[in-house]
């Protein structure tokens, strides 16, 4: 008789690319695609660009909740893998899951995904209260690499798991040596929000294509959208191409396509897929030092760093990669595509999941 695998509830926002730019999402949609002899079941929670105000996000957090137990129940979840994003938002909503499934005697695998309180302690006794409780209620505790584990356990005393995002390098692949366009093209995808450092790069393109003409492809949605648009416009002209939320072989091409990934993140980043992905590519990652970033992008191996909150560095970064001979462009790119390749492929990343899995329900 065969072994019955595993069940696994996972909370993650909507896994829809036309509902929500979610990180978080991207990473769940990648391990539940992965069929890796598991069986999981989708926990929604969190909003979707298009509820604008969030009420429906409410709404949907008390329906799951009243219907969690039963879930657990109906289905006989074995695992609960719940994702944090960790600021006050996603706390205050995942410490009544996480209380739920203590409850229901169902043990919890906590994944840590970037956000605030994970570089800063708060100062409020009642947070520090409630990431207390959700630490100690979690059998597992997943961060994204070794430099926020060490976070983890300075700031609140709690020892976690070191387990970096990954992605399928055979759908991200660059064939052949990276040819760089003529007129330099830059690729931003994501959420538009200001954490992502965006005001500061719309600035830094004020000043850089007066002196220097390139292009620069826009992919994602949130908040800042209408300002984006409109600024890059006036600013670029013809030069910028707005594509809006773009996934599947759209998205490859566009990176393939692209010399350049900026992501000049202010705070609580985590470890981007999209970063990831832009480097299997041959993309030359432009990023800030923010959270596991740092621990990826080695400046001047496989990308380039520039100061967090500075349009002027940001503005002198990109000319200097502008002007830069192609085989050093070349070098970059390749160091780029072979550090994914070997330290950010599925296959670890889903067997070294399992065990996690296997060790939490022991």
């Amino acid at each position: 008789m065969a072994k019955e695998r595993i069940r696994v509830l996972i909370s993650a926002p909507s896994l829809s690319v036309d509902k929500n730019v979610s990180g978080i999402s991207a990473v769940v949609s990648s391990i539940i695609e992965s069929k890796n002899d598991i069986v999981y079941y989708h926990l929604e929670v969190g909003r979707t660009d298009k509820d604008k105000w969030g009420l429906l996000s409410y709404l949907n957090t008390i329906y799951r909740l009243f219907l969690f137990p039963v879930y657990i129940l109906k289905n006989r979840i074995d695992v609960f893998h719940q994702n944090l994003p960790f600021n006050n938002k996603g706390l205050l909503r995942e410490v009544l899951f996480n209380f739920l499934a203590r409850i229901c005697f169902v043990p919890v695998v906590l994944h840590i995904h970037g956000g605030e309180f994970l570089t800063k302690k708060p100062e409020s006794k009642l947070k520090l209260l409630l990431i207390n409780s959700i630490f100690e209620g979690s059998k597992e505790r997943i961060v994204l690499s070794d430099v926020e584990a060490n976070l983890i356990k300075s700031l609140y005393g709690f020892d976690a798991i070191s387990l970096p995002n990954s992605i399928d390098t055979k759908v991200f692949f660059h064939e052949g040596p990276k040819l760089f366009n003529e007129v330099p093209k830059i690729i931003f995808l994501g959420r538009f929000h200001e954490s992502k450092g965006l005001i500061y790069l719309t600035s830094a393109f004020k000043d850089l294509y007066k002196k220097h003409r390139f292009q620069f492809v826009l992919c994602g949605k949130g908040e800042l959208e209408r300002f984006l648009v409109e600024e890059l416009k006036n600013i670029m002209g013809d030069d910028f191409d707005f594509r809006g939320v773009i996934s599947g072989e759209e998205k490859i091409k566009a990176l393939t396509n692209s010399d350049f990934f900026v992501l000049p993140s202010t705070y609580g980043e985590g470890l981007p897929i999209s970063l990831l992905e832009a480097m299997s590519c041959g993309v030359i990652p432009v990023v800030t030092d923010d959270a596991s970033m740092k621990v990826v992008v080695e400046n001047m191996y496989n990308g380039i760093r520039v100061e967090k909150m500075s349009s002027s560095d940001i503005e002198e970064k990109l000319a200097f990669l502008f002007q830069l001979p192609n085989e050093e462009k070349l070098r970059l790119s390749n160091n780029a595509r072979k550090t994914v390749k070997e330290n950010y492929s599925n296959k670890k990343y889903l067997s070294k999941l399992l065990s996690i899995y296997k060790h939490s329900i022991k």
